[in-house]
């Protein structure tokens, strides 16, 4: 299961977007800076989550936990929904 590159670059691009506006030198000191920066942080931090959350639903449908991981680490949901999207494989029974 491919994630398609459009996906990857559009969300590259407004990640990097909003981390230079929270750096430019004319906003960096100003309440949108300071928010912009804020906000930037948290979604590093929510990208690192969810990006070992994807490990636990890898590991359940069986696929390859680090590529899955490096994925959800630059997409985040996007990346989420497809692995949510995938039927778990039954367990085996003991």
């Amino acid at each position: 299961m491919e994630i398609p590159e459009r996906d990857w670059l559009t969300i590259g691009f407004l990640f990097m977007a909003l981390g230079f506006l929270g750096t430019m030198p004319p906003i960096g000191d100003s309440w949108l800076g300071i928010l912009a920066r804020w906000v930037f942080n948290l979604l590093i931090a929510a990208h690192i989550g969810e990006a070992f959350y994807s490990t636990t639903l890898t590991q359940r449908a069986g696929l390859d936990r680090n590529s899955w991981f490096w994925r959800t680490l630059f997409l985040g949901y996007f990346s989420i929904r497809k692995l949510q999207s995938l039927p778990v494989p039954p367990s085996p029974q003991q």
